[in-house]
């Protein structure tokens, strides 16, 4: 137990500098021990810096770098490694350690036990690798904590991450502008409709209440429209024909009762023309056009041209485009076909091509309509077998599956009796074209050897009107020129004194135009 004269003397005493506490030595101690784990070098790592800041790396250009320029080599990935890390550097072919470079070389000595050995080296390079294969952000040495290269990370870092807050300003600003103009554009639309809706039921409860306001007050309330003989106060909103010297509102209903009456007449369609037929004795040949606006259903009908042809024992061909030499040398003219071959098989074949393109062209028609059915049906909006494909791509099936089921149909003809195809309802119906057409040419075969011409209702004769009349007799101011109907006296004269060719003999269907 001290006394207290040593208790004393002990304060009194100045203190011996040998037995100070080195502070700074204790911190920097306590740092290398902290951060050199984290580094994961090896000892070649820690080599290869004190090399490099003692006598620096060679580097040849090709990725090869040596102790001296013909010395020992140094692994490229541990050079590249160090060098991501921003321990070493690269200048003019010399590799040099950085400042961060020497401090952790410098905490590495002082903690050796810090050193990684090389299998654990190998497992984390691994563990590395890998992350980068699945995309992944990985560093195989990371850099030194507070030095120069984690400065210049975090100072890039605060710069992107302040770009990137000035772009989402603007994007912000952009989206909100656009959105104003969307909703504007909205309530706009919102108020034409809803403005057009007003209008429209204006428009309907005045009809419902006066009629259509066209109607001449001239006519009776029963000749008058629809609207107006169901209106509660059927009121005239046209002049009185009276003021018109001409009687316009007389012509103009003898005009509607005409045009009535001429609107249900329709002009069958033209799928096949005649456009050429001669006969030299036994022998007959004919030229057959066909004049679709579209190019497939021209496609279509000339392969049941060639297939009838082909049945009826008609030999086909195509002509071809003719040269500035004459010659029958150029492109081919498909939409033509030229049959040749004995009078009756010609004439059979002209006589049958008509009814049974009209009877397939109708079968295909309601094979088509079926399409259009299972197209909007419930089931087939269901399934979602058509959510793949964008509107014009069903209309291309449609049209395929049309031709399709047209080309079965044409096909069949050489047939003849045929048994039903089984049919797998769970397909699109664009790939079981052959079961409709199946079932379509049961119901309704065609015999291509006993098809005749179908009688057509002759079309309503477009005589004019007393109206018409009355106008071409008494016609207006101006010049009046009557159309022609004949052609001149000359053109015929000269037709009646062109002679016959010799070499063969024409028939009168040469000099016409039939329509199929």
């Amino acid at each position: 137990m001290l006394t207290t004269r040593e208790i004393a003397s002990s304060l009194t005493r100045d203190d011996d500098p040998a037995d100070e506490f080195d502070t700074a030595a204790w911190l920097s101690r306590r740092l290398a021990e902290d951060t050199a784990p984290a580094l994961r070098w090896t000892l070649p790592h820690l080599e290869t810096v004190e090399h490099a800041a003692a006598h620096g790396i060679h580097a040849d250009g090709t990725g090869t770098y040596r102790r001296t320029p013909t010395g020992r080599r140094i692994s490229a990935e541990r050079v590249n490694a160090l060098t991501a890390g921003g321990f070493l550097t690269v200048a003019e072919g010399i590799v040099t350690a950085t400042a961060d470079g020497v401090e952790a070389a410098r905490r590495l000595r002082a903690v050796p036990d810090a050193l990684m050995t090389p299998e654990a080296f190998r497992a984390h390079s691994h563990r590395v690798n890998r992350a980068r294969a699945h995309g992944k952000r990985a560093e195989l040495l990371p850099c030194l904590p507070e030095g120069e290269e984690d400065k210049r990370r975090q100072a890039a870092a605060r710069e992107w991450l302040a770009a990137h807050m000035r772009q989402a300003a603007i994007d912000r600003e952009e989206f909100a502008a656009r959105q104003a103009a969307w909703e504007a554009a909205d309530e706009a639309e919102r108020s034409a409709k809803a403005a057009q809706r007003e209008a429209d039921w204006q428009q309907r409860a005045h009809e419902r209440r006066y009629g259509c306001g066209s109607c001449p007050a001239s006519w009776e309330l029963d000749a008058r429209c629809g609207t107006c003989r169901a209106a509660y106060q059927p009121a005239p909103h046209v002049p009185e024909a009276e003021a018109d010297e001409d009687g316009w509102a007389e012509e103009y209903a003898e005009q509607a009762a005409h045009d009535a009456a001429q609107a249900p007449t329709r002009r069958p369609s033209v799928r096949a023309e005649i456009t050429r037929h001669r006969q030299t004795g036994s022998h007959s040949q004919a030229r057959i056009t066909l004049p679709a606006h579209r190019a497939h259903r021209a496609r279509d009908h000339r392969a049941i041209v060639l297939e009838l042809a082909r049945l009826l024992g008609v030999q086909t061909s195509s002509p071809r485009r003719l040269l500035a030499d004459g010659t029958h040398t150029g492109a081919e003219l498909w939409r033509h076909v030229d049959v040749t071959g004995p009078a009756r098989a010609v004439d059979r074949m002209l006589t049958a091509l008509g009814p049974v393109m009209t009877r397939l062209e109708r079968m295909a028609t309601r094979a088509a309509r079926r399409y259009g059915a299972w197209r909007r049906s419930l089931m087939t909006v269901l399934s979602g077998v058509l959510d793949e494909f964008t509107p014009t791509e069903v209309k291309n099936l449609g049209r395929r599956y049309r031709s399709d089921v047209l080309a079965h149909l044409t096909a069949s003809m050489a047939q003849g009796p045929q048994q039903p195809v089984r049919d797998d309802a769970r397909r699109p119906l664009w790939e079981r074209a052959d079961a409709v057409a199946a079932e379509l040419w049961i119901q309704d075969p065609i015999d291509p050897w006993t098809a005749t011409v179908e009688p057509a209702t002759p079309p309503t004769p477009h005589s004019p009107t007393p109206a018409r009349a009355r106008r071409t007799r008494r016609p207006r101011t101006g010049t009046y020129r009557q159309p022609a109907t004949t052609r001149p006296a000359t053109l015929r004269t000269r037709d009646a004194a062109r002679p016959a060719p010799r070499a063969r003999v024409t028939s009168a269907a040469a000099r016409t135009h039939r329509a199929i």
